[in-house]
């Protein structure tokens, strides 16, 4: 037999793990239990609670609803209501020469019957063929990113199942639980600069420079509307063939 100590030792070691901090995003606001013991009252839409971590947890909702989900080490979205979110990057450039380069990626994001694409240049545009087709494949497979290299277009075959963020990235209603991998959460300010150390050598290849940031679906519509230098948003209700027929 081991000895009890070392038995005892993933136990404590586990136990005397640090809490971590679960993102609840929930628009009813009354208490929502977590665990059948550990109570939230909602401040706001958005709010907080810091559970054991590496281990399976449940929260009920004042509905009765009650929601599984496992957690690692790591501090994470809860979507309470099923909603849709968008991870967008936040560039924090010199000048505008370090965002050209001999491959761009640009992603793009459907929110609603709109389509929005996050521009490699601020006057690039979209034609209503190729946002039609860009957002056929948004519905099937929920993410889409492509790469613009001077031979044309290509897509990202391997975007929809990773956590990279070309530009913009969306996060479905069917994820219940989301492992952050985004630096500013929701209802967090986004600063307006940031300080980072860079080596002047590697300057034009620098990527520290570069943050994402999370938003509810329809606000970041907002927020892409308001931003036309960066984003395009398209109204699929107005592109395509069907227009045609409809003068």
């Amino acid at each position: 037999m081991k000895p009890l100590a070392l038995l005892l030792a993933p136990a404590l070691l586990l136990s005397c793990s640090d809490p971590v901090q679960v993102t609840v995003a929930c628009n009813d606001q009354r208490p929502v239990v977590f665990d059948g013991s550990d109570t939230l009252v909602p401040r706001s839409v958005v709010d907080s609670i810091a559970l054991d971590p590496n281990g399976l947890h449940s929260c009920t909702t004042a509905s009765g609803r009650t929601v599984e989900f496992r957690l690692g080490a790591r501090p994470g979205l809860l979507n309470l209501d099923s909603s849709t979110f968008v991870v967008f990057t936040v560039d924090y450039r010199s000048s505008e020469k370090d965002l050209n380069g001999p491959q761009i990626i640009v992603g793009h994001v459907l929110v609603d019957s709109f389509l929005v694409y996050r521009k490699p240049f601020p006057d690039s545009h979209l034609d209503d063929s190729t946002a039609v087709r860009i957002a056929a494949r948004l519905r099937a497979d929920g993410n889409y990113a492509e790469a613009i290299t001077p031979f044309g277009r290509r897509p990202l075959q391997s975007y929809a199942r990773t956590r990279n963020v070309a530009g913009v990235r969306a996060i479905g209603p069917e994820e219940v639980f989301v492992e952050r991998f985004w630096d500013f959460d929701l209802g967090q300010e986004i600063p307006s600069s940031i300080t980072v150390a860079v080596n002047k050598g590697l300057e034009r290849i620098d990527t520290e420079r570069q943050r994402t940031a999370i938003m509810e679906s329809h606000r970041f519509l907002v927020f892409a509307s308001l931003s036309p230098e960066v984003y395009e948003v398209i109204d699929l209700r107005r592109s395509g063939p069907h227009d045609k027929d409809a003068e």
